[in-house]
C-alpha cells in the first residue's frame, strides 16, 4: 500500500470519519469536498470514484493498524499481558470507531472489498498477535501441558473470530466488553500460576486508577 501525500491523506481522513459515521452509501463526494475544503473537481483529480476513495480509506486505516502494532510488539519496556492487552485495547479502539451504517453498507454495497480487508486483517493479526505469544512461551509464562502451537492455533483463531466486525454486528456487546472477556477467560486459563496472579494484579490495579479518574 502506497504511502499517501499531505492534501490527500486529509482527504481520505475526512472521508474516513465521515463513512464510519454516517456509512458510505449515505455520504457524498460533494460534502467530503467541502469538509476537506477542495474543490469537487480537485477530489475527482485524486479519486476517480466514491469507491476508489473507499479503498484508500480502508487501506489507510490497515497501515494504521499495522504500524501502531508493530510499535507495541517492538516495545522492550513492555512484558507479555501489557503487550496482549495493548493489541487487544488498539483492536478495541479501532473498531469501536466503525459504526454499524458503515458495516452494513460494506455488507450490501462493497463485500468484495471488505474480503480484502478481511483478509488482510487476519493474516496481519496472525503474524503480529503469534509473535507476541511466542515471545510469552520463550518465557515460560504458560502451562507446560499446553502444546504450544495448538495454544497459538487456538488463540488467533478465538480472537480473529470474536474480535470481528461482523460478528459485533450482531451482538450486543461493544468491542471493549468482547475483549475483555477474552483476555480474562482465555489467558487467565493458559498462564502459569505465577503468571496468572501477576496478571490479576495488573488489571485490578488498572481498574483501581480507572475508578479514581
Amino acid at each position: 500500500m502506497k504511502r499517501l501525500g499531505k492534501n490527500t491523506l486529509r482527504i481520505v481522513e475526512i472521508a474516513q470519519g465521515k463513512f464510519f459515521q454516517f456509512g458510505f452509501s449515505r455520504v457524498t463526494m460533494e460534502e467530503i469536498a467541502e469538509d476537506a475544503g477542495v474543490s469537487k473537481k480537485t477530489l475527482y483529480e485524486q479519486f476517480a470514484s466514491k469507491e476508489l476513495l473507499l479503498k484508500a480509506v480502508l487501506d489507510q486505516l490497515a497501515r494504521e493498524v499495522e504500524a501502531e502494532a508493530r510499535k507495541i510488539i517492538l516495545e522492550q519496556k513492555l512484558d507479555f499481558a501489557d503487550k496482549v492487552k495493548a493489541l487487544l485495547t488498539l483492536l478495541g479502539l479501532r473498531l469501536s470507531r466503525i459504526g454499524r451504517p458503515f458495516m452494513e453498507d460494506l455488507r450490501k454495497y462493497a463485500p468484495e472489498r471488505w474480503k480484502e480487508i478481511e483478509e488482510l486483517r487476519r493474516r496481519k493479526f496472525t503474524e503480529n498477535f503469534g509473535e507476541v505469544l511466542r515471545q510469552g512461551m520463550a518465557r515460560g509464562i504458560f502451562r507446560n501441558d499446553i502444546d504450544p502451537q495448538l495454544l497459538l492455533l487456538m488463540a488467533i483463531t478465538l480472537i480473529n473470530n470474536m474480535v470481528n466486525p461482523y460478528v459485533l454486528l450482531e451482538l450486543p456487546y461493544s468491542p471493549g466488553e468482547m475483549l475483555e472477556a477474552v483476555f480474562s477467560v482465555f489467558f487467565e486459563g493458559i498462564l502459569t500460576g505465577k503468571s496468572r496472579n501477576r496478571l490479576r494484579r495488573k488489571i485490578k490495579n488498572q481498574a483501581t486508577r480507572r475508578r479514581r479518574v
